[in-house]
C-alpha cells in the first residue's frame, strides 16, 4: 500500500527561487510513499524532505544533431545559435570528440549562412580547428563516431565557394530482366525536383550516385526495389533514392510490348 501527501499539510520551508515552489509542490502531490508504522500499523507521519532541483544536463551530441537538421532546413542562423550552446563548456561539458563534431558542423552552418559578413573566414577557422582536433584524436586511437568520421572526410574534400550546386538526372542503363534483349530501352519521362543536400552544398562537395530500381510495365518504379549501388558520400543517398522512387519512365519493350526492367539511374550532384 502506498499513501499520498495530504495537500493541506504541504509547505515549502525554504527555496533558493520562488519559481521552484509550485513545481516542487506538484511533484510532491503526485508522489507516492510507503507509510510510517507504529506497532505494525500504518500511521500518519509529518516529514521534512529536501528536494534537490538541478537543470538537466544538455547533450552536446544531441544539440549538434539538431543543428545539422536546422542546416538541412536552411535555418543556418538557428543552427549557429544551437552550436554556440553545444560548444559552451559550462552548459554541456562537451568531450573532445563532441567539440570536434560541433566545430565542423558550425563551419558548415557558416558556409550555409548566405549574406553573413565574414562567414567564409569564420567557416574556414572552424573547419581548421575541427579537423585539427579530429586528427589529434584519431592519432591517439580514439574510437570516433561514424557520423563524425564521414563529416570530417567531407570537409577535407570541400572546395572554395563558387556558384551554387545543382543536381540532375544523368545516365540511364537497363541491366536486368531482359535488359539486353529489349527492343526499346527505358527512358526517363519525368522526375521530382532534385534538392542538393544543404550540408554538401555548403561544403561544395559533389559526386554521382548510381541507383538501381525496377521499372514496371506502366513506367513506374517499384519502391521496394530502389537501392544505392555506388555513392561518393552517404549524405547524397536519401535524396537520390527519393527522386528515383518518384520518377516516371517510358517502359522498356520487347516485340512492342511493355515489360518490367531493372535500370541503373545515375543522379549527379554538381558542386558548381
Amino acid at each position: 500500500m502506498h499513501w499520498n501527501v495530504e495537500p493541506a499539510s504541504l509547505e515549502v520551508l525554504s527555496t533558493p527561487d520562488s519559481g521552484l515552489v509550485e513545481p516542487v509542490k506538484q511533484m510532491m502531490l503526485e508522489s507516492r510513499f510507503s507509510p510510517g508504522r507504529m506497532h505494525g500499523l500504518p500511521a500518519r507521519v509529518m516529514v521534512q524532505m529536501a528536494v534537490d532541483v538541478r537543470p538537466p544536463r544538455l547533450s552536446a551530441t544531441e544539440l549538434v544533431t539538431t543543428a545539422r537538421a536546422q542546416v538541412a532546413r536552411r535555418e543556418a542562423d538557428s543552427a549557429l545559435a544551437t552550436l554556440e550552446t553545444a560548444l559552451d563548456s559550462v552548459i554541456t561539458h562537451p568531450t573532445e570528440g563532441e567539440r570536434a563534431f560541433a566545430l565542423l558542423v558550425r563551419g558548415v552552418a557558416w558556409s550555409a549562412a548566405r549574406g553573413s559578413g565574414g562567414r567564409d573566414s569564420a567557416a574556414g577557422a572552424d573547419f581548421a580547428a575541427g579537423l585539427e582536433l579530429y586528427e589529434r584524436l584519431s592519432s591517439r586511437g580514439v574510437d570516433l563516431a561514424p557520423s563524425l568520421r564521414r563529416l570530417a572526410d567531407s570537409v577535407r574534400l570541400r572546395r572554395p565557394a563558387s556558384r551554387r550546386g545543382r543536381a540532375e538526372m544523368a545516365a540511364l542503363q537497363a541491366v536486368g530482366m531482359g535488359g539486353s534483349q529489349l527492343d526499346e530501352q527505358p527512358a526517363l519521362v519525368s522526375h521530382p525536383a532534385l534538392r542538393y543536400p544543404p550540408e554538401m552544398e555548403a561544403l561544395r562537395v559533389g559526386g554521382t550516385v548510381v541507383v538501381e530500381a525496377t521499372v514496371d510495365a506502366t513506367g513506374h518504379v517499384e519502391p521496394a526495389s530502389v537501392r544505392v549501388v555506388t555513392s561518393p558520400n552517404h549524405a547524397f543517398d536519401e535524396e537520390a533514392r527519393r527522386v528515383v522512387r518518384g520518377s516516371v519512365y517510358r517502359p522498356g519493350r520487347i516485340g512492342g510490348r511493355p515489360v518490367h526492367a531493372v535500370i541503373r539511374q545515375a543522379v549527379a550532384f554538381l558542386d558548381y
